[in-house]
């Protein structure tokens, strides 16, 4: 598949009800103190599109590796929240010689009646090596 033609798809808008029993949770679970806002590694739960638009781009996982998280945070999210989140394909490089890859750049925007945050996740995608 070419994926620079597939520049500007998208996974979403997904709704995520924000509770304080998941901002508990979530907290205990990085060991950070609980508290009335979400902790800002929070989003990481809004992730799950990113997966979702991997598998819409029929890239394997077992091909894939992680290779930057970035964070803009304009607002806390609380419990009462309503998070919206959309995940977009917004970058491909490639990359040719012994082992190709392509680097592709995923940018989420989480908004909840206001801007929340935006996330830029690169990822780089192995190539199956060619057959000789």
């Amino acid at each position: 598949m070419d994926l620079k033609s597939q520049i500007g798809t998208t996974v979403g808008p997904i709704e995520f009800a924000v509770t304080q029993e998941r901002m508990d949770l979530f907290a205990r679970a990085v060991r950070a103190p609980v508290r009335s806002v979400a902790h800002p590694m929070f989003l990481t739960i809004f992730r799950q599109a990113e997966f979702e638009l991997l598998q819409k781009l029929a890239l394997p996982l077992s091909r894939i590796l992680h290779g930057e998280q970035e964070y803009e945070f304009h607002d806390d999210l609380k419990s009462g929240d309503v998070a919206v989140f959309t995940t977009r394909l917004t970058n491909v490089m490639e990359k040719q010689g012994a082992h190709p890859m392509r680097i592709l750049t995923f940018e989420t925007v989480v908004t909840a009646g206001r801007p929340i945050a935006r996330a830029k996740t690169v990822f780089i995608h192995r190539e199956v090596p060619a057959q000789t």
